[in-house]
């Protein structure tokens, strides 16, 4: 009788839940040790990309250097050469296979492009609207980016993250003080901006389904295409500014920006 009840508490007894391979990947993913990497990443990207856009707008509207397109490519320029250095100079390794010309061409020229745009527009919109009016329209940038996911196909609806984005944006909108006058122009620059880097990431995702590199190694595939389109937009537009009485001159004196 015994063994019976026994039989029958281990029948009835339910197993052990599995352990999620997603939970479990989820837990290592973001483990404590991770945690302190990301924090000092992303308090790096803040803090640097903030002096980036003081000092540009400061540079091309309140300096009156002007000419935003060719300020954009100094930045895609000077990634051009540092990644070719430390590639070339066996500093840094690029992951085999390496990228052909003809796939290099297939994908990093589009995806190329659409960076021109978004890092053009990006400067050009400081010349028509105030640095505060600026970030507060850079609050739809994931609002932006995510219609465009879902609408191509590459991300799905979501109601939840939905509401997140525009709780996001409404509490940008709230804490941004808006000041001087907005014009129609530079609305739909910045707006531009947000298509095109919206277009840059579904670009990115769909043709490096198989591929995944590294900081340098994107510099060393990404920032020649940008540069390839760079060179006409800033022989057209700005050819001739850059050529225009006083510019050497504001240049040298205000050369820290251009570091920066």
């Amino acid at each position: 009788d015994e063994d019976d009840d026994d039989s029958m508490k281990n029948s009835t007894t339910p197993p052990p839940p599995e352990k999620n391979n997603n939970e479990s990947s989820l837990e290592s993913k973001y483990s404590a040790q991770n945690r302190l990497p990301a924090l000092l990443y992303t308090i790096g990207y803040l803090t640097f990309s903030t002096i980036t856009v003081v000092s540009n707008k400061h540079l091309i509207k309140d300096a009156g250097f002007g000419n935003p397109i060719f300020v954009s490519s100094c930045g895609t320029m000077f990634a051009f050469a540092l990644s070719t250095i430390l590639v070339h100079g066996k500093f840094v390794s690029v992951s085999e296979p390496k990228m052909t010309f003809k796939e290099w061409f297939k994908v990093c020229v589009p995806v190329g492009f659409f960076s021109s745009i978004t890092l053009a527009c990006a400067n050009i919109v400081y010349v028509y609207l105030s640095l505060s009016f600026v970030q507060m329209l850079k609050a739809f940038v994931p609002v932006v980016t995510y219609i465009t996911h879902v609408f191509v196909g590459t991300d799905k609806y979501n109601s939840d993250f939905t509401v997140s984005l525009l709780a996001m944006v409404l509490g940008g909108m709230m804490c941004m003080n808006v000041s001087g006058k907005a014009t129609v122009i530079g609305v739909c620059v910045m707006f531009g901006s947000h298509f095109a880097e919206a277009f840059r990431t579904v670009g990115a995702q769909w043709l490096l389904v198989n591929r995944k590199f590294g900081v340098i190694e994107s510099m060393y595939y990404f920032a020649p295409a940008t540069v390839v389109f760079f060179i006409p937009l800033v022989v057209y537009f700005e050819g001739s500014s850059l050529q225009a009485p006083g510019i050497i001159s504001i240049a040298n004196k205000y050369w820290y920006l251009f570091v920066v």
